[in-house]
């Protein structure tokens, strides 16, 4: 009875890495040609209905148009895309650090919407559009 115990738990145990493993190792996505949209409008949107803009955007691939606000280069690399409100942006977490922008450049950024905060709209795995 133990040894049928141990021979369940080897194969439990066996699946369970080998899930874990695949799952580590899968290919990241990457965002594609995505909601075509400017970061004032997004802003905009998700100022007035938060719930609402979450369903339309949230976790969906993203190709925001603005002007470079700031670039902040802390934790990798961050484009603030300017806003109508000085208070809420658009900020994009870039997956290349080597990227050389502006600030008041226009630029076209995909990403992912990873929904508001306190500061605007967060996008992640974000690059620029060529």
């Amino acid at each position: 009875m133990v040894k049928k115990i141990l021979i369940l738990l080897g194969i439990v145990v066996i699946i369970g890495g080998g899930t874990i493993y695949y799952m580590w190792n899968k290919p990241r996505a990457t965002p594609k040609d995505g909601i075509k949209i400017t970061a004032v409008d997004l802003v905009k949107e998700y100022a007035a209905n938060d719930t609402l803009s979450n369903k339309k955007y949230l976790g969906k691939s993203l190709e925001i148009t603005g002007e470079v606000d700031e670039i902040d280069k802390t934790n990798g690399l961050n484009v603030i895309l300017r806003t109508s409100d000085p208070n809420f942006a658009v900020l994009c977490n870039m997956t290349d650090s080597t990227v050389t922008l502006t600030k008041s450049q226009k630029v076209t950024i995909v990403g992912f919407c990873s929904g508001s905060n306190m500061l605007g709209v967060s996008c992640t795995e974000c690059s620029i559009k060529k």
